[in-house]
């Protein structure tokens, strides 16, 4: 690969796009929204968005998004960088490491766990600055913004009856595939010549939004997207989260989107200059413990277990007592672990798992079933970075990238894409079809669906496939999945992305991430099922809310 350094427009073009932005500024903003751009650097952020909102009067206000559209208009700054990867070599390794070009030269990226802030170079950049909102979509597909945290308006973490999203700048983005590597190009500039904007700041109408908003934690019980609730699992499909969140919701709304997906990895890629997130947080992965109780007793809040079984677990995840393993139970369903303790009783140490049930007690006996379960929402809150984990480097722990939860434990099933089977240069695929608008989903191809020009090769034996680079295809951006396969759990994206045989047919459903027993060589950002039906749910299926399903067509100007 050549050694890149910096890829930017030329002085003249950055004098026109700098020409550009003020001509708009000036035509919306008064003299003093320029003060506070002068008062703005990569320490302060957070602090100038506060003065510039309430200086606009965001405390009387219900609704900010026309303050948002202001304010992310205002705080561009040039930014202009990108990563570039190794072309595949049939038969060759592939490097998981990219190369920083432009203005990513140079910056460092370590997750944070809730002691230590990891080093975060993008964290100041207005770019690459996310904020916790609550959002709703009104019957256009439109997204609204009614509070930020920290910033204005009555935030709320914690009510299932509202919506946590991560609001960020919409970034533009150019996918280069050349002599040089292939990669993308990421840039705060708008309208630049071969970029377009995130897919998911394209509203249906057409128009292009300033800033992008995406759900921030897994599904909870009643279709939620808030903090502190347990994961919803076991009847999560493609097709019944569809119907269960247009019923909770309203038909605007969807499960987790390619764009939400596209976004992480994207975010990935220029953070950390790596295809792959296992070197950068694992997250939970690797926490499958099934066990029956050691000793019985009546009227409790806990579990004994060997001393070296209680030693498998950590305070704070989520466990089940059932009939059997990981099964739906009303005697501890999905709660948390609060303390975990050494007692003797009879002469034996027991290892004792307390659990918060509310305050009521059970019992227990030998021929129960003590699981480990998915985590409940909100475990990164107190995460002191926009990366990071409690402990980034274990495969028990969910983690977080951009501020957006993810990892608890279980798959996510996609809520706007379907998978189906095509040739394609004469390769069988398993391909990627589409639906922008949520009120047109289906739990079958329609005429509203979308298919992305390349796909995933089908392997001669279903099995894992490694993944040496993502495909594109410029009609449909958002969709970012393998399109060259041959690497291993150690090269290029060193997530598993799983794959039936060739002559395989029916249409599946696409989970991504990995569960609690998937091990790291099958998990992470990259990591894909392709080999299970519609309706398929089980204890290892959750999603997410998304408000990124009603996207419309970017047209790039003449």
């Amino acid at each position: 690969m050549s050694d890149i350094t910096r890829t930017r427009p030329n002085a003249d073009q950055m004098d026109r796009l700098i020409e550009n932005v003020k001509a708009v500024a000036d035509a919306v903003y008064a003299e003093s929204d320029m003060s506070f751009l002068a008062m703005l650097d990569e320490s302060n952020y957070k602090t100038t968005m506060k003065k510039w909102f309430t200086a606009h009067g965001a405390a009387a206000m219900t609704d900010l998004t026309a303050l948002c559209d202001k304010w992310y208009t205002l705080t561009r700054t040039g930014f202009y960088g990108g990563v570039r990867f190794n072309q595949p070599v049939e038969g060759e390794s592939m490097s998981s490491d990219g190369t920083r070009t432009g203005d990513c030269v140079g910056k460092t990226c370590v997750p944070s766990t809730e002691t230590v802030a990891g080093q975060d170079d993008f964290a100041g950049i207005p770019l690459f600055a996310p904020m916790d909102c609550n959002v709703y979509l009104d019957e256009d597909g439109k997204p609204h913004i009614t509070a930020i945290d920290g910033i204005a308006g009555g935030f709320e973490r914690y009510n299932e009856s509202r919506i946590v999203g991560v609001l960020q700048m919409t970034g533009w983005v150019k996918f280069v595939d050349d002599s040089s590597g292939w990669g993308i190009d990421y840039t705060d500039n708008i309208g630049m010549p071969g970029f377009h904007p995130l897919p998911e700041a394209v509203d249906l109408d057409g128009t292009v939004r300033t800033w992008v908003v995406h759900g921030k934690y897994g599904f909870g019980d009643n279709w939620s997207c808030c903090s502190g609730v347990k994961t919803k699992v076991w009847n999560v499909s493609h097709n019944t989260q569809l119907t269960g969140v247009h019923n909770q919701w309203g038909n605007r709304y969807c499960g987790g989107t390619s764009a939400d997906d596209a976004f992480m990895k994207i975010m990935l890629w220029l953070k950390y200059a790596q295809l792959d997130s296992d070197r950068v947080m694992h997250g939970c992965n690797n926490y499958n413990y099934e066990y029956q109780p050691a000793l019985a007793e009546t009227g409790v809040e806990r579990i004994l277990l060997t001393t070296a079984q209680a030693a498998n677990l950590v305070v704070g995840s989520a466990v089940v007592l059932a009939a059997s393993k990981r099964a739906q139970s009303n005697v501890v369903d999905r709660c948390k672990i609060t303390k975990i303790e050494n007692v003797e009783i009879g002469g034996t140490t027991y290892g004792a798992v307390y659990v918060d049930n509310g305050g009521v007690t059970f019992d227990t006996t030998t021929e129960l079933w003590l699981s480990t379960i998915e985590w409940w929402s909100g475990s990164t809150d107190n995460i002191l970075g926009n990366d990071g984990g409690i402990n980034p480097a274990s495969d028990k722990y969910p983690v977080k990238i951009q501020g957006i939860e993810y990892m608890v434990g279980c798959y996510e099933v996609m809520g706007d894409t379907i998978l189906d089977v095509a040739e394609i240069d004469g390769v069988e695929c398993q391909v990627a079809k589409v639906c922008r608008d949520a009120t047109k989903l289906a739990t079958s191809v329609t005429a509203n669906y979308i298919t992305a020009g390349y796909g995933v090769p089908r392997p001669a034996t279903a099995g894992w496939t490694w993944a040496k680079r993502m495909g594109f295809d410029s009609n449909l951006p958002e969709v970012l999945i393998p399109s060259v396969t041959g690497a291993s759990s150690s090269t290029g994206t060193r997530d598993g992305f799983y794959e039936e045989a060739i002559g395989a047919t029916g249409l599946r459903e696409w989970r991504r991430f990995g569960h609690l027993n998937s091990g790291l060589a099958n998990a992470g950002l990259s990591c894909g099922i392709g080999s299970d039906g519609l309706g398929t749910a089980t204890w290892s299926i959750g999603g997410r809310l998304s408000v990124t399903g009603n996207r419309g067509e970017f047209q790039a100007a003449a």
